[in-house]
């Protein structure tokens, strides 16, 4: 499956990068460039497929202050 990244940003400049196409810890290691661009992580949320191996998405939830 294609990896994809999605930015989502709010009204009030919080920033939700979502990845897709991508499973386990490899969600991370796809985002991780961005992550350091984009400011301080405020949260990170993981979806249930981020644990396991089966899946097709994982979401990575960053809100940047």
């Amino acid at each position: 499956m294609v990896k994809k990244l999605k930015f989502l940003i709010s009204p009030e400049g919080e920033i939700e990068l979502r990845v897709e196409g991508a499973e386990g810890r490899e969600c991370e290691n796809f985002s991780k460039p961005f992550d350091s661009a984009l400011g301080t992580i405020s949260h990170r949320e993981y979806l249930d497929s981020y644990y396991t191996t089966q899946t097709q998405s994982d979401t990575l939830h960053t809100e940047v202050e």
